[in-house]
């Protein structure tokens, strides 16, 4: 496959209590994939921020992947990220 555009990975533990502020921003200036990247346990917040994501992102019109989680992204219905070291 092959992407072009503006491809945003997050952070939110960078982006404490401004995670989606920023990331609508970063969508309003372009933003044409967006992964969401979180490497912490809390599986509820996980959640929780990805379906946020994805609502903005069907807005935006912008394709959501999900970093190292095919779960959460089958759960969502989007894509995901797996890196050579992933899933094996």
């Amino acid at each position: 496959m092959k992407l072009r555009g503006l491809y945003a990975i997050t952070d939110s533990q960078l982006l404490t209590g401004k995670f989606l502020s920023y990331v609508e921003a970063a969508l309003d200036g372009g933003v044409t994939l967006l992964q969401y990247r979180d490497k912490t346990g809390d599986d509820s917040r996980r959640l929780r921020e990805a379906t946020e994501l994805l609502k903005l992102c069907e807005r935006y019109k912008t394709r959501l992947i999900i970093n190292d989680d095919a779960e959460l992204a089958a759960r969502l219905g989007v894509g995901v990220h797996l890196g050579q070291t992933d899933g094996s």
